[in-house]
């Protein structure tokens, strides 16, 4: 004869709630929006509708050159002002570099035990995945952690294979490190989904040779797409000159566009894109994306009860009206314009991440 067990409703209502409890305070919020952390790089904000999102893994992916890892220091910069809380950057493959960092004006943040004991950009230099999961956990732990880069993933070894100095780059050794972060997945996943970290995880890329298209994919491997929430991509694009008039040359270049794509989201829509520039040694500038959104978007005139474009065109003049802000900008070179908006960059830019967050 089988045996049957009881229900017992209120056990079983107790035992809902323990499991609602895991929401953190606010949870309609949190269902109905992920909090996030706005990196202060609107194509990038825009992109992700809001910036890096809480309690989640980013994947973010590129050839070499990019500029991944001047993007993400200046995003981890910008995160320490806004929010005065802790970023970690595990620089595995040594290409954040201090004179980068000297260049882009965050010195004063970099902690140190002497110089700096105040300072909360952390540049750290893991290498064993043992090492980098040890100290997520550790970090996760506290509530002052906003940020952990791990740059690059494809670049992290396991302890084990670092004793036997088994570092090869072969395929069999790319099964490995695969093989390496799958294992790990589990841990990455509890650790961060239990607090209000954003893992970003970069990862290069490789060509696939094996046919006659070749294809650029992901170094990171299949493991790692599993447990994001976000995946990025990064394409460059034509360089800018001093005139900021695109070229297809690097000589006397001073910047380049990039393409930013979002190839998967659960945060957000997938398989969108934004552009961004990219100025050498500088980071990314947000006036020309000002200027994007400007020349795309409308303002609503309740006195004429229609939507009005803030930029028109009649040859050879180029006009930007912005009444919202008192900012009239009429002029025939492209230099100049950029010139102007960048001088009223301080009202210009709060504005357009005010009437994008609207869209978020």
């Amino acid at each position: 004869m089988k045996k049957t067990t009881s229900f017992n409703k209120d056990l079983f209502k107790k035992s809902l709630v323990n499991s609602l409890s895991n929401y953190k305070e606010g949870s309609k919020q949190q269902v109905e929006r992920t909090p996030k952390y706005s990196t202060g790089i609107i194509p990038l904000d825009d992109l992700l509708e809001g910036g890096f999102p809480m309690g989640s893994i980013v994947g973010f992916g590129s050839e070499a050159g990019v500029g991944k890892t001047t993007i993400l220091l200046q995003a981890c910069a910008n995160i320490v002002k806004k929010y005065n809380k802790t970023v970690y950057y595990i620089d595995v493959e040594n290409g954040a570099k201090l004179d980068l960092i000297y260049k882009m004006e965050y010195t004063d943040m970099l902690y140190h035990p002497e110089s700096n004991p105040e300072g909360r950009f952390y540049l750290l230099s893991f290498k064993t995945i043992q090492d980098i999961v040890s100290f997520i956990n550790q970090a996760a732990k506290g509530q002052d952690t906003a940020v952990i880069v791990i740059d690059s993933v494809t670049q992290v070894v396991d302890e084990e294979s670092k004793e036997k100095d088994d570092l090869d780059v072969s395929n069999k050794q790319k099964g490995k490190i695969a093989t390496m972060w799958s294992k790990a997945s589990r841990a990455l996943n509890t650790i961060i989904g239990d607090s209000d970290i954003s893992l970003i995880m970069v990862h290069q890329a490789r060509q696939k040779l094996n046919d006659f298209n070749p294809k650029t994919t992901s170094a990171g491997g299949n493991a790692l797409k599993h447990i994001t929430s976000v995946e990025l991509w990064a394409k460059k694009g034509k360089y800018i000159n001093e005139k900021y008039v695109t070229v297809d040359k690097a000589s006397n270049s001073i910047g380049f566009n990039v393409k930013l794509q979002s190839l998967k989201s659960r945060c957000g829509d997938s398989d969108s894109s934004r552009n961004l520039v990219l100025f050498k040694g500088k980071g990314a500038v947000n006036v020309f994306a000002v200027k994007e959104w400007l020349e795309e978007y409308q303002y609503y005139d309740k006195k004429k009860e229609e939507y009005i474009p803030y930029f028109t065109k009649n040859d050879p003049w180029k006009t930007y009206n912005i009444p919202q802000l008192s900012i009239y900008i009429k002029e025939r070179s492209y230099t100049k314009i950029l010139e102007q908006l960048n001088y009223h960059r301080d009202e210009l830019i709060p504005y357009v991440i005010q009437q994008l967050e609207s869209n978020w």
